[in-house]
């Protein structure tokens, strides 16, 4: 059966606080990792979006991350090597971060769209994202600096 407009509407209006949370410390890690990333990095606008918008949101992310085979974009790979202010490994970090940011996009999109009952898992995104952030910082801790001697 299938789901109409303004049960989509009220399931988007009840996620978007997580959204916008999860939005958020999406960005701030990005910071952390490269403080300068818009500078030198493809990143996209981490623009909130609305329930009509999730449509065109995720593939036009998703075309930002990959090239046409699924592998990383060509200005994400260019971007590893060129970028001055950080580090390879900060980067990449910043990379997985926005596929981060692709992931929820796609998980609201879905909850939005699905039948209420089936789905209603979105809020585990609340613990799950966090978790996915902090392992990413602590892998660009522990990376060796560029130039360092061990």
């Amino acid at each position: 059966m299938p789901v109409d407009a303004a049960t989509r509407q009220t399931r988007f209006t009840h996620i978007r606080p997580t959204l916008l949370a999860l939005r958020q410390q999406i960005r701030d890690a990005i910071d952390v990792v490269h403080p300068d990333a818009a500078a030198c990095l493809p990143l996209p606008d981490f623009e909130l979006p609305e329930r009509y918008t999730l449509a065109a949101l995720a593939p036009a992310l998703h075309r930002g991350l990959f090239n046409r085979r699924g592998g990383v974009s060509d200005a994400w790979r260019r971007a590893f090597d060129a970028c001055p202010h950080a580090g390879r490994e900060n980067a990449i970090a910043a990379r997985e971060l926005t596929y981060l940011w692709y992931q929820v996009v796609c998980r609201a999109r879905y909850y939005a769209e699905s039948t209420p009952g089936r789905t209603d898992d979105f809020h585990y995104e609340k613990t799950r994202i966090p978790k996915r952030i902090a392992a990413e910082l602590s892998r660009v801790a522990a990376a060796p600096r560029a130039g360092a001697t061990t």
